[in-house]
């Protein structure tokens, strides 16, 4: 079972160094995805673990604790022969000592270019350091590292995998076109300083970065990037539109 999640923190890893005695280990992930599947993972988790008792297991109400420390290098490539607008996936893993590891993997194509096929994407990313109480003694366990692709809409707006794992992307990509509709008519209706305003506030584009892009490029480039998500979300959306109805 995995910890309380009252009973994690998460800390940075320049915040925190870890002990020379830590132990090392690298594990290989494997494919637990369907046979079927139109995305094959793979890469390798970087794992640092130690058992201490020091001052810093006092944020987790322990005098022993466990300090874990992951970093993910991990690959999906396209092995089907269509291109993919977006997909959802992860990877899960156990250390030694027992503990859980996991990842998640969204990509949303929707707004530029596909993920096509053949090509891979490398996703390299730090955990930063878990910190678990150790109120007992753990056997050590076989370390062990896979990922699992959950969901995949190709261009043409077909599926693989299971729906609702993908029902949180395909909800956000609506609000995310929502949004950019919203800035474009502000733009076209109040100009460029209510526009200014609006593109710099935190929701303004979600994921795709718009108030960090508004801030360094200025309104007229700004608002020439949303109309060309837009247009290419438009041509996207016709195309798997026109595959439905058939």
């Amino acid at each position: 079972m995995r910890p309380a999640p009252a009973l994690l923190l998460f800390l940075f890893l320049g915040f925190l160094s870890f002990p020379t005695s830590a132990q090392v280990t690298t594990l290989q992930v494997t494919d637990a995805s369907a046979p079927d599947s139109p995305i094959h993972i793979s890469g390798s988790l970087i794992v640092a673990e130690s058992i201490e008792t020091s001052p810093r297991c006092a944020v987790v109400h322990a005098q022993r604790c466990a300090l874990t420390s992951t970093q993910y290098d991990v690959t999906l490539r396209n092995i089907s022969d269509q291109p993919i607008v977006a997909y959802v996936a992860n990877v899960n893993g156990q250390t030694s000592e027992g503990h859980y590891l996991g990842r998640g993997y969204h990509a949303e194509r929707i707004f530029g270019s596909l993920f096509a096929p053949g090509t891979g994407e490398t996703w390299p990313n730090s955990g930063g350091v878990e910190i678990t109480p150790q109120t007992a003694e753990v056997q050590p366990t076989n370390p062990s590292a896979a990922g699992q692709v959950l969901f995949v809409q190709f261009a043409d707006g077909t599926t693989f995998g299971d729906r609702k794992a993908g029902e949180g992307l395909l909800l956000n990509r609506q609000q995310l076109l929502e949004r950019l509709v919203q800035l474009d008519a502000i733009y076209t209706r109040q100009g460029e300083q209510a526009f200014d305003k609006a593109a710099r506030q935190p929701n303004a584009g979600g994921m795709l970065g718009i108030a960090q892009f508004e801030k360094e490029d200025g309104p007229v480039a700004t608002i020439a990037r949303i109309r060309h998500m837009l247009a290419t979300a438009e041509q996207r959306l016709a195309a798997m539109n026109a595959q439905a109805a058939r």
